[in-house]
């Protein structure tokens, strides 16, 4: 498992009170009438969150969205 990790691949925080999800539309950076692009917010959000496991306990079932759009 801490060989995964070293891999960034995140293992730990399937549950319990751990983040869960960042999201964001796929279409972030290219949807028309968007207001901005906020896929790197959304992946700085991740990677912030990913860094506190196993130094913190979150909220139970923390889950994150960001909207590019009025219509999200």
């Amino acid at each position: 498992m801490l060989e995964a990790f070293d891999n960034n691949i995140i293992t730990l925080g399937g549950g319990g009170d751990f983040p869960r999800n960042v999201l964001c539309s796929p279409l972030s950076g290219v949807e028309k009438d968007e207001n901005f692009d906020v896929m790197p917010y959304a992946k700085a959000a991740s990677d912030f969150l990913i860094s506190l496991i196993g130094k913190i306990k979150l909220p139970r079932k923390l889950k994150v969205g960001f909207s590019n759009s009025k219509k999200i």
